[in-house]
């Protein structure tokens, strides 16, 4: 349920609870795309659009009609809407001081109408909005303003299940949809600017003998000591996720082939270390297959394959330690 009060003026923690939702600068999604289809159908609009508003952009999240992927704040009519957290309507453009020099208006050929509702979290901050845009002048009814505020809250509940779904429950790392997220996200960055990552698969290699010997609740303290060991030697910028059963992957952005393996081996022997609760005769040890982006990986299922394919050579090496394959 939505907060009854607003919080329209905590600028800061505005932006903190949009940071909290790690949305921005993220790949397109099938859920928001969706949305932004019906919304263009029911309003029989050319343009729509899912924005947030950051500290200096307004960027969507999905659209349709527009060419680009943010604008400046200063020339934002996102800025309009979270400001005074209702519906805005502008039925003629050119009549409107508020959004007669708006860049977002700009950006659109002869845009002349829009209407908007603000995308409120639960606690009541404003962190974007949702709208559509035409190229004449148009009448906005009250029917029409709710079913925007309706579009509205169904983003803000498709924000907080992609939340929700980027967390693995057990471990508290990422799930396998959020980490395969997480390196789209970095496929596409490499793939615009060139900026370098690795990424580790990860098995435990005693985890089936310790859910045998001690059963499953000391296998799960197992799963949870190693993400936990794993956490404490990773750079801030390095993300684990569970892909399933014992199986984990490592983002590691910004890392070069060198660098990684030295984290990674960091990793290795962390968890070698740790001591899990009701288990004292096994030890828990990983493999891990590693491997670097590169530029001739044309998908990023290459890039995975190649991971994968490092991680069986570890295990066929004797398993606990770290296989890079180029």
């Amino acid at each position: 349920m939505l907060s009854r009060f607003l919080r329209l003026q905590d600028e800061e923690g505005r932006i903190a609870a949009l940071q909290r939702y790690e949305i921005l600068d993220t790949a397109p999604e099938e859920e928001f795309e969706s949305i932004i289809s019906l919304l263009m159908s029911v309003f029989k609009a050319p343009v729509a659009a899912i924005s947030l508003l950051d500290v200096d952009r307004q960027w969507f999240k999905a659209s349709g009609g527009i060419g680009a992927a943010e604008v400046p704040r200063s020339a934002s009519a996102c800025e309009q809407v979270i400001r005074s957290g209702q519906v805005v309507a502008v039925e003629d453009a050119r009549r409107d001081e508020r959004f007669s020099a708006i860049g977002s208006f700009a950006a659109i050929e002869r845009c002349q109408s829009y209407l908007g509702a603000p995308i409120t979290t639960p606690d009541g901050y404003n962190i974007g909005s949702i709208c559509i845009m035409g190229v004449e002048p148009r009448r906005f009814s009250s029917a029409d303003h709710e079913v925007m505020r309706s579009f509205a809250r169904l983003v803000m509940s498709q924000i907080e299940l992609r939340l929700v779904a980027s967390c693995d429950l057990l471990t508290g790392a990422l799930s396998r949809k959020g980490f395969e997220r997480a390196a789209l996200d970095a496929f596409a960055a490499h793939r615009k600017d060139e900026v370098p990552s690795s990424l580790a698969f990860i098995d435990l290699d005693n985890l089936q003998r310790i859910n045998d010997t001690y059963g499953r609740h000391v296998g799960d303290n197992a799963l949870r000591a190693s993400v936990f060991a794993a956490a404490q030697v990773l750079r801030r910028t390095d993300v684990i996720g569970r892909l399933g059963g014992d199986e984990f992957a490592i983002l590691l952005r910004g890392a070069e082939a060198r660098d990684a393996h030295v984290v990674m081996d960091r990793v290795r022997l962390a968890i070698e270390a740790t001591a899990i609760h009701g288990c004292s005769g096994t030890p828990l040890t990983v493999s891990i297959g590693l491997t670097a982006l590169k530029a001739e990986y044309a998908r990023p299922e290459t890039w995975f394959a190649v991971a994968d394919s490092a991680l069986v050579r570890a295990k066929q090496n004797g398993r606990n330690r770290v296989f890079y394959l180029a």
